[in-house]
């Protein structure tokens, strides 16, 4: 499933499609700090996107990013890129949103996977 999200100002704004006019819904980034998760060591709370055949462990070409919520730690989101094409993505989407969280930026759009704050995957495109 693909989804697409711009970071505008300090919110990340989650797409349908890429010509969505208006954003399913909107993440306030002043409440969440974005981490890069470790494959060999995932979050208990995240879930693991296209794993390698017989284990739980992503291809190496997927990277995860997570939200976790400032004033507790728990994980709030989480967005899975495929880097395959562009081994930048999911760091380049990780330092707009901490550019984002503390001042601000123009809006930027990237595609990712996303799993609600329930830590629920999303079976329908957002």
């Amino acid at each position: 499933v693909k989804y697409f999200v711009a970071v505008l100002g300090q919110s990340c704004l989650v797409y349908a499609e890429e010509t969505s006019q208006k954003p399913f819904y909107a993440i306030d980034l002043t409440e969440y700090t974005a981490i890069l998760e470790d494959p060999d060591h995932p979050d208990p709370k995240s879930f693991t996107i296209s794993p390698e055949p017989h284990t739980n462990k992503s291809r190496p070409t997927m990277v995860t990013i997570l939200f976790k919520r400032i004033k507790d730690g728990s994980q709030a989101y989480q967005f899975t890129f495929d880097t395959l094409n562009d081994r930048s993505l999911a760091k380049r989407f990780k330092d707009v949103v901490e550019r984002a969280a503390s001042k601000g930026n123009k809006e930027e759009v990237v595609e990712g996977v996303l799993v609600d704050e329930k830590n629920e995957k999303s079976n329908e495109k957002v």
